[in-house]
């Protein structure tokens, strides 16, 4: 005998054979005549793109020979359109004491570069460049804007520190640069520099550096302020100077360096103090800068420049 509930079932069709619904079909996806060229050249962008990135990101940074990268800055720093003149005196003495300060605590950073630090004679420009062999170089233009050591430690150690976080190299990569600096291994003492190798030098020299490498360099910089036990907030207080004169006039080392907002928040949060030292740079280098540097100018650093 069938249930009740079986028997209403069978009375309402419920245990009939379900048919399956038709499968809904959707009408084929055509494209406009010019949709298959872009995305063909969308496919082809970011082929480009993967490739590009390979070579910027991908290979690492720059095998700069350490040994030829002294050579090629000693030769730009010695050629006429390169570097030009060199303090070897009172000045350029004072300048290295402040940057061996701030060498020391990033020595494990700079991977076997010796740290050297050089004045260039040039009232004209107000700049500060880093070098692929470990050397900071300073104008004494950039050197008559400054107020005191501590803003001068703040300068040479964020000089270092794009050298130690590899931006310096990425740069020679940058600019294909790291051929021609390797031929210095080539010259003879006291050959003039080819051309293309001074250019080479002047190219990595005057590179402008990105947000993200300021950042980064601002935050080594601060690390090596500290362990020197100079105050920190310098390099602020040389940013707001340079910046003074408006974008026309901008100093140089501003161009190469930017600063943005974020920058200068992350500086002051992490600013400590530390010993600051007006008195002895108006004695030790701005007093030395108002007397003429006569013989004891040159063309190479000296012997015992650290």
């Amino acid at each position: 005998m069938t249930a009740p509930s079986q028997q209403t079932a069978s009375i309402l069709g419920l245990d009939a054979p379900v048919e399956p619904a038709p499968t809904p079909t959707r009408p084929p996806l055509r494209l406009p005549s010019w949709a298959a060229p872009a995305l063909a050249g969308l496919a082809m962008v970011a082929v480009v793109a993967a490739g590009v990135r390979t070579l910027v990101e991908g290979v690492g940074r720059a095998d700069v020979d350490v040994a030829a990268a002294r050579r090629a800055t000693d030769a730009w720093l010695a050629a006429p359109s390169g570097g030009g003149r060199v303090r070897n005196d009172a000045v350029a003495a004072a300048v290295a004491t402040i940057g061996q300060s701030v060498a020391a605590p990033l020595k494990a950073q700079l991977g076997g570069r010796q740290p050297r630090f050089v004045v260039l004679d040039d009232e004209g420009t107000t700049r500060a460049m880093s070098m692929p062999d470990g050397t900071v170089v300073v104008t004494t233009g950039l050197l008559r804007r400054l107020i005191d050591e501590a803003q001068l430690a703040a300068i040479l150690a964020h000089g270092l520190a794009h050298i130690a976080n590899g931006d310096v190299d990425d740069a020679v990569r940058r600019h294909r640069a790291g051929a021609a600096i390797a031929e210095a291994t080539t010259l003879a003492a006291g050959a003039p520099a080819p051309t293309t190798l001074v250019a080479a030098v002047g190219d990595v020299a005057n590179t402008s550096f990105d947000a993200v490498e300021e950042r980064e360099a601002d935050d080594l910089m601060m690390e090596a302020l500290a362990a020197g036990g100079w105050s920190t907030g310098g390099l602020s207080a040389v940013i707001a100077d340079l910046g003074a004169r408006g974008p026309r006039k901008r100093a140089a080392w501003l161009v190469q360096h930017p600063e943005s907002g974020d920058r200068a928040e992350a500086r002051a949060r992490a600013r400590k103090d530390g010993r600051i030292n007006a008195p002895e740079f108006a004695s030790r280098i701005l007093g030395p800068l108002d007397r003429p540097a006569g013989a004891s100018s040159s063309t190479t650093p000296s012997a015992t420049t650290p």
